[in-house]
């Protein structure tokens, strides 16, 4: 189960989780919840739930509601919710996407919503969730409008790059790669691999058969870049 574009109304910062439950179920004899995730407005929920369902459940409705923790003040604020009648997913898989509704209305149907752009998938990790930054080169390929736009999409204002308002510091060390990796660059581009498999294969063959030379001159060339960032 995932989400995006969430809001939260009452705090900057969106710290998802969502509450499966049957309704009506006054004496709340199924009910489960997620984990919260922190600092995503596009969560993905990897949890699975189990109900035992009697009889007369069939004719109520699966209430999935999101949620936003707000760690300071401890309270969480209603996002919004949908629900499916439970004979109708117990005979036929629901998948898609749909919207989030008011409470009123989400207790009593689902509304389905169009999919994601393609070229902005909703492929979040930790690398959203933690507010991570990423620097990139500029070789032609990492540049490209289809690849910046998902980049953007991923590290929002938190991309480092010669195409973004944020560029290189001056002297950035990440400006000149490791010594071995040109060496690996040279291998692949001597003998041509044409398949996933055959670059495979020859990226492992350079690993093993490296010399020790090389070794310790990438081991070096490590060192006075670790130091450089004291």
């Amino acid at each position: 189960m995932e989400a995006r574009k969430l809001k939260s109304r009452s705090s900057g910062a969106c710290n998802p989780y969502v509450k499966l439950s049957l309704v009506p179920d006054e004496v709340e004899r199924t009910f489960c919840r997620t984990s919260v995730l922190r600092s995503t407005t596009c969560p993905r929920f990897d949890q699975q739930f189990s109900f035992d369902f009697l009889p007369e459940d069939l004719d109520k409705r699966l209430l999935i509601s999101l949620w936003n923790r707000d760690p300071l003040k401890k309270k969480s604020e209603f996002l919004g919710c949908m629900s499916f009648n439970v004979g109708h997913i117990l005979s036929k898989r629901v998948q898609g996407w749909f919207r989030l509704l008011t409470e009123t209305v989400g207790r009593r149907k689902h509304f389905a919503a169009p999919p994601p752009s393609p070229h902005r998938p909703p492929v979040q990790a930790v690398a959203t969730r933690r507010q991570y930054w990423l620097q990139q080169d500029g070789i032609s390929c990492h540049v490209t409008a289809p690849c910046l736009q998902f980049l953007e999409f991923k590290f929002s204002d938190r991309l480092i790059s010669c195409q973004t308002d944020k560029h290189w510091p001056p002297y950035s060390l990440d400006l000149s790669s490791l010594y071995f990796f040109s060496l690996a660059i040279d291998h692949i581009v001597k003998y041509q691999p044409s398949t996933l498999s055959e670059l495979k294969r020859i990226v492992e063959d350079f690993a093993v058969n490296i010399s020790e030379e090389h070794v310790r001159k990438m081991t070096s060339d490590a060192k006075k870049r670790a130091e450089l960032y004291r």
